[in-house]
């Protein structure tokens, strides 16, 4: 129960008490008034016709016309004159009422009893009798019920105001409670505000003024902590001369993009040949220069393309990655690259340092070093032909009969296939590296081709997103999830296009989707890819509205800007999962270790479980746990494969 409810309940238990205690003595106090009055009452009537009856003690038809006179008033219960000699009853006058004019209850509680009034009746010098009144008491207890209900009437309203006012007053007197608890809560959730303005009570002011401190503090510090992380990733993967990604980062890319669920493309060289030569002409500093001149442009390309890996690999030599690429792109690109060269200055030079273009294909399944040897063939080729600016071509092995297809042939396979739910699911398991055990599987898209071939979802989401198809492909994949989980329950996660995620409609389509089958939702984790979605103001909301729905939200692909995790971090994420280029041959490398183990802390701060994907041997399985990583997927752990094959966590 909140402070305010139990400071409030305070309030209105001491008020009921107060209150109480106040009608209670109230009542008493004119129950002892009104019983005194009834005995004075009856005392004074008795002494009254007494003295109005002892001259007329010979003549009793007065002396009943005037007992009855009294009687009749209707304040008295019993009128009696009795003899002095005889003792025995000379008139009376008694009245007999059965009702009452309050409840039984409260008559009980009141305790009026009729009172007994007795006066002497001489004649002359000599007692003739005794006159006896007997006042009723139900007229004093009728009046002490109507005073007992206005008194309670109005203290019931009087404790009613009281209390509104009292716990409207502690409310607002207590409401920076309520702005201080949820900046410690968004504290722990990495989100540091400061609270403005401070209470006006000064125990509260000086409490928010600690909670301002602390939350600076810690804002500084995990700022600190994402910088050093960020330095460590700059040290492993970043070329120092030019700030583009290194050939470690390359390699690493590379291997990834040769995955099986990733789609073909292709990897564009730019060498610039005599480069040891013009740094002896013209110096060092003069090729480094030009170096920086021919990176800007490179960096500007790479944040044009988010999925795509824009490098120096060596000295002169710069390579992009292009996955999911087309023909038309790559020749478009290589020119675009071929002018950046011609404008560099060298010194006046007569003849232009020499430029060897290379594209180079690759599919899913080739190895690293084929691909590489790819690159060296394309470049030669060019650095061979008479004008260096045409760019050598090395197709992949396998021809791409896919690649071959139409746009129109592509939109008519795909759209069929989302609207007749025509892909197939397969689920590889994401286990705890503590005890093995399940933690939920991760679904994965294949689309079923003529010859019994299972196309992967690298293959072809590239083309969904550009055909327009994202949405329905988004649509159909979870209501497969859906449909898989009514089956049989078990945690699934799955992967929405970024397309999806930046489309404010689209995504509400997925939560008017979702709320239709509500029930199923809490099993349903949905994964977003940081590197192609930044965390505005907007796309939070709607995530959080599918997470009101009881779907789990996590993050793939971590690694490359880990400072945009504290942005994330507003959704509760369930894990993280860092993204596979910095798990590919970990065991072999030990320099990425470091820059990994910033990460991992950053994370326990976050309080995310870290979740490596892609793990390929059982070395960097090892190597991971002894990093702290809490989960792993990938091949090391089990393949994919449809959902009998599974046991369900």
């Amino acid at each position: 129960m909140s402070l305010v409810k139990q400071l409030s309940l305070a309030i209105c238990f001491v008020l009921a008490v107060a209150f109480a205690g106040s009608f209670m003595i109230n009542l008493q106090h004119s129950r002892v008034q009104l019983a005194a009055q009834l005995q004075s009452h009856a005392d004074d009537a008795a002494s009254a016709l007494a003295l109005s009856l002892s001259p007329h003690l010979a003549d009793p038809p007065m002396i009943e016309l005037m007992v009855s006179s009294m009687f009749d008033s209707g304040y008295f219960s019993n009128i009696s004159i009795r003899s002095a000699a005889s003792g025995r009853t000379l008139f009376e006058r008694e009245r007999v009422s059965s009702e009452l004019p309050a409840p039984l209850w409260f008559s009980r509680l009141a305790d009026l009893e009729p009172k007994q009034g007795q006066a002497l009746l001489m004649q002359g010098w000599q007692q003739f009798g005794e006159v006896q009144v007997t006042s009723d008491p139900h007229l004093a207890i009728e009046s002490l019920w109507r005073a007992a209900t206005q008194t309670l009437v109005w203290l019931l309203v009087c404790a009613s105001l009281t209390s509104i006012l009292g716990v409207a007053l502690l409310r607002r007197q207590l409401r920076p409670l309520d702005t201080m608890s949820r900046q410690a809560e968004a504290a722990s959730r990495r989100e540091y505000y400061q609270l403005d303005p401070l209470p006006r009570t000064r125990e509260l002011r000086q409490i928010g003024a600690t909670l301002n401190l602390m939350s600076s503090r810690l804002k500084r510090l995990f700022a600190e902590e994402s910088a050093l992380a960020e330095q460590l990733r700059r040290q492993a993967f970043e070329d120092p001369l030019t700030a583009l990604p290194n050939r470690l980062a390359f390699e690493r890319a590379l291997a990834s993009a040769l995955d099986d669920d990733a789609p073909a493309g292709a990897v564009l060289a730019l060498r610039l040949n005599g480069l040891d030569e013009q740094n002896q002409r013209i110096g060092a500093l003069a090729v480094d220069e030009q170096l920086h001149r021919l990176a800007a442009p490179l960096r500007v390309l790479g944040e044009e393309y988010p999925h795509w890996l824009c490098c120096r690999s060596r000295g002169g030599e710069f390579l992009i990655l292009v996955p999911g690429s087309r023909p038309a792109e790559l020749e478009a690109i290589a020119d675009r690259l071929g002018a950046l060269a011609l404008k560099l200055d060298w010194a006046n030079v007569a003849n232009a340092i020499p430029v060897s273009l290379g594209i180079a294909g690759y599919r899913a399944g080739d190895q690293r070093g084929a691909v590489l040897e790819r690159i060296d063939q394309a470049l030669a080729r060019s650095q061979a032909t008479a004008n260096g600016l045409q760019p050598g071509m090395i197709e992949a092995d396998t021809l791409d009969v896919l690649g071959k297809l139409s746009a129109d042939a592509w939109r008519t396979m795909l759209s069929e296939a989302c609207e007749r739910g025509g892909f197939v699911l397969h689920f590889q398991p994401m286990k705890s590296l503590s005890d093995g055990s399940t933690l939920r599987h991760k679904l994965l898209t294949r689309l079923p081709l003529g010859d019994d071939r299972l196309l992967p979802a690298g293959e072809f989401l590239h083309r969904l997103e550009k055909l327009g198809l994202a949405n329905a492909f988004d649509r159909c994949v979870l209501t497969m999830a859906l449909a898989q989980i009514e089956r049989q329950p078990a945690p699934i996660a799955v992967s929405l296009t970024a397309r999806t995620l930046l489309e404010r409609d689209a995504l509400s389509g997925i939560h008017s989707m979702l709320a239709m089958r509500s029930a199923l939702c809490r099993w349903l984790t949905i994964e977003i890819d940081i590197r192609r979605v930044s965390p505005g103001p907007e796309l939070i909301a709607q995530l959080q509205r599918l997470r009101a729905l009881g779907c789990t939200l996590a993050v793939q692909h971590c690694g490359r800007d880990l400072s945009s995790l504290a942005n994330w971090a507003v959704l509760e994420l369930t894990y993280m999962k860092v993204d596979a280029d910095y798990i590919r041959d970990l065991d072999s490398e030990p320099s990425r270790r470091l820059y990994l183990h910033a990460m991992i802390g950053m994370a326990r701060q976050l309080e995310l479980p870290c979740v490596a994907e892609q793990v390929q041997t059982d070395a960097e399985l090892a190597t991971l746990t002894e990093l702290g990583f809490q989960a792993a997927q990938g091949n090391a752990v089990s393949v994919p494969s449809a959902w009998p094959a599974l046991t369900p966590a």
